[in-house]
């Protein structure tokens, strides 16, 4: 097989199993998640998984098309032509994603505007391919009119992508290298210093302990929640102490943790399951609306929730106490669209 051949067969293959990617899973992908709140983001993984292979089989394509032709309005070098085609495929793949997010979340919008987006540039893009690769094509569908107006709209979306999405991406890579620093720099076993500390800190007294209760959480090391929940329980009134921290409007966050952390006995269960269950539905009273929390901070209170507040729950399942409404609530609090 000659490189004419081996091109034009990879690019081929190459349309027909992202042709696959989009008429089969793509819409399962749509239907699935379309349904869900839109508070839910659970469509991104999935989606990204449809866009991302579709987009690199198309770019692929793409490729072999400028390995045969290159572009002829163009008058420059392989490796820019290369270049300009890699950049396309990922700014082309950026719009496909964002026309699902629109179409599974279209807000006060019909779902109808973002099918032709979500559809319709890598359709067009295949048939762009097709056509380059078997010129014979247009004798059957007259599509070779096509490749102007996706020219246009390919280089549209390279300019907005570089505008919109380089500064975010700049901006991700520096948040990225500053949280790496910050690993290499907590990476040590920090548990006998931590556990000496606890040594000389004073249950009795009110600051020492609520620091013990936060020493029992799970960013701790066994270690040392082990010897905090030790020096807590020590104490004979720790079991009236910790059902006022759950009760205080001011100070239940420590006290929670150590209920996320402890295993509770029946008779501890028994006990704290009010005081618990009220904490939780202060807690998420207090929680500020969406638009007057930054962006980040939402997503890493909605990761601690859902990671938090079933083993909370569930540590309190043979109680007398009724928590099938927190994690409703929470969801709804923590939801970009609550209108509070």
């Amino acid at each position: 097989m000659n490189t004419t051949s081996l091109l034009q067969a990879t690019g081929t293959t190459s349309v027909a199993v992202a042709g696959y990617l989009l008429l089969v899973p793509l819409p399962r992908v749509l239907a699935e998640y379309s349904s869900l709140g839109v508070q839910d983001d659970r469509w991104a993984k999935p989606a990204l998984l449809v866009v991302i292979p579709l987009w690199v089989l198309l770019t692929v394509a793409l490729l072999c098309v400028n390995a045969l032709h290159g572009i002829p309005w163009l008058r420059i070098g392989a490796p820019a032509i290369h270049a300009i085609t890699l950049a396309a495929g990922v700014a082309l793949a950026a719009v496909t994603f964002a026309s699902i997010g629109l179409y599974i979340r279209p807000g006060f919008t019909p779902r109808g505007i973002y099918s032709p987006f979500v559809y319709g540039v890598p359709a067009v893009t295949a048939l762009v391919v097709l056509v380059s690769l078997s010129p014979r094509i247009t004798s059957v569908l007259p599509v070779d009119w096509l490749r102007k107006p996706w020219a246009l709209f390919t280089g549209l979306s390279i300019v907005i992508s570089v505008g919109v999405l380089a500064p975010r991406a700049l901006n991700l890579g520096l948040r990225t290298v500053a949280d790496f620093v910050h690993r290499l720099s907590m990476a040590r076993d920090r548990s006998p210093e931590q556990t000496s500390t606890i040594a000389g800190l004073d249950p009795q007294d009110a600051a020492s302990f609520d620091e013990l209760l936060r020493m029992t959480d799970r960013h701790h090391s066994r270690e040392v929640r082990a010897a905090a929940t030790s020096r807590l329980q020590a104490l004979p009134d720790f079991a009236t102490r910790l059902a006022q921290r759950l009760e205080s409007s001011d100070s239940n966050a420590a006290a929670l943790a150590y209920i996320e952390s402890a295993t509770l006995a029946p008779n501890e269960q028994a006990l704290f399951a009010r005081s618990t269950h009220a904490a939780l539905q202060r807690f998420i009273r207090d929680i500020p609306a969406p638009n007057h929390m930054p962006h980040e901070r939402r997503k890493e209170l909605l990761r601690w929730g859902r990671e938090a507040l079933p083993t909370i729950i569930a540590k309190f399942a043979d109680a007398d106490v009724d928590f099938s409404e927190i994690m409703p609530t929470f969801e709804a609090a923590v939801g970009p669209m609550n209108a509070r």
